[in-house]
């Protein structure tokens, strides 16, 4: 019971990374920040993005691998 718990957990976490991550930056943020700025931002939500789907795929692969056993 508490590994569906913890598990459900990590893929609730990984959700909100990929979530977040996958939300486009806002006219009013891109006018007010530098280049240099934007591109560090853009790049921290491209990597919770991809951090995210790849907890949600290997957590999905355990799942399935622990029902195929």
């Amino acid at each position: 019971m508490l590994v569906f718990f913890i598990a459900g957990f990590v893929v609730l976490i990984a959700a909100l990374l990929w979530r977040s991550g996958s939300i486009p930056i806002s006219d009013e943020l891109r006018t007010s920040l530098s280049p240099q700025d934007l591109e560090t931002l853009q790049n921290d939500l491209n990597l919770r993005k991809v951090l995210g789907q790849v907890v949600v795929a290997s957590t999905s692969l355990l799942f399935l691998l622990w029902l195929v056993w």
